[in-house]
């Protein structure tokens, strides 16, 4: 793969941004926000021509499936449904200059310290970071009604876990046709189809880094381009399947199921379904990294003997 060039502006999203301020206003700096993966949100600072500062994010689709019409649609809504998110302030447009095409939007800046920022702090700003990622989720699951009796619901998909299982089943991957996959979801497919959990709305990616907080309080929602009306608990399934450190060892799935009243027998179906999704998508058969393929496995065999 090629190396990836951190240049953070394209002069398309430079003229993107210098768009929104006075004539004579100057950029001052850009540089990517921390994260995982690239291209991510950039950070841009501008001079006005009274000198007073301005900070802008830009931002772009991820992953090859993100939707970014979905949080731009969502934004507005969620605005008015009184949860901080991102005012957009241009945009969306295609960058010429991206051979992927990808559209580029510019968003406020939100205040506050992504949960990831704060759990990497240890002692009692983990614990913290914590009890605020479970505090965010609920949060959007109890805003499922009124998103879905909104217009702008129409962006935003829905599906339970039969269904996610379904599509894992039809997917062309490695390890369809192997026999512990081909096992697992014989054993599993009747249990998530018992499974009748009203569906949530969610941001459909519950990385703490999507989440802001100022103090005590959340300040910040980011990140609606996986947006769905999906299971509960299996938005937490990517905790212990990529080890997220370091809140999945500070007890991250117990405190959501404390907190929403489930138990880690309910946890077990929807891990093991993400273990099945994991080992598809990303994990080969044989080459690759055995540690991680090895550590999805024992995931996969430990939960279906909880069913």
């Amino acid at each position: 793969m090629a190396p990836v060039t951190l240049t953070p502006l394209t002069p398309f999203e430079a003229r993107l941004v210098l768009g929104l301020a006075p004539r004579g206003t100057r950029i001052i700096r850009a540089r990517y926000f921390r994260h995982h993966a690239y291209p991510c949100p950039i950070r841009v600072e501008v001079a006005l021509p009274s000198g007073r500062p301005w900070s802008f994010v830009v931002r772009s689709i991820r992953q090859p499936r993100g939707h970014l019409e979905r949080e731009v649609a969502l934004y507005p809504l969620l605005a008015h449904l009184g949860l901080p998110v991102p005012a957009l302030l241009a945009g969306p447009r295609r960058d010429p200059s991206d051979p992927a095409g990808r559209p580029r939007i510019v968003v406020s800046l939100l205040a506050g310290d992504n949960l990831q920022r704060l759990a990497d702090c240890g002692g009692g700003s983990l614990t913290r970071a914590r009890d605020l990622v479970v505090e965010a989720v609920l949060t959007l699951h109890g805003l499922t009604r009124a998103v879905r009796a909104d217009p702008a619901a129409r962006v935003v998909p829905a599906g339970g876990l039969a269904h996610h299982l379904d599509t894992v089943i039809r997917q062309r991957g490695p390890w369809r046709e192997t026999p512990v996959f081909r096992e697992a979801c014989r054993r599993l497919a009747p249990v998530l189809r018992r499974i009748r959990d009203p569906l949530v709305f969610s941001n459909g990616d519950y990385q703490p880094a999507n989440f802001l907080a100022s103090g005590c309080h959340l300040s910040g929602f980011l990140d609606f381009e996986f947006a769905w009306f999906e299971d509960p608990l299996y938005g937490f399934a990517k905790y212990p399947i990529y080890d997220l450190a370091p809140l999945n060892r500070a007890g991250m799935v117990e405190a959501f199921l404390k907190r929403s009243g489930y138990s880690r027998g309910d946890f077990a179906p929807r891990l093991a379904l993400g273990c099945l999704a994991t080992l598809n998508r990303e994990i080969p058969v044989a080459a690759g990294s055995s540690r991680y393929r090895t550590h999805v496995l024992r995931l996969l065999t430990s939960s279906l003997h909880a069913l």
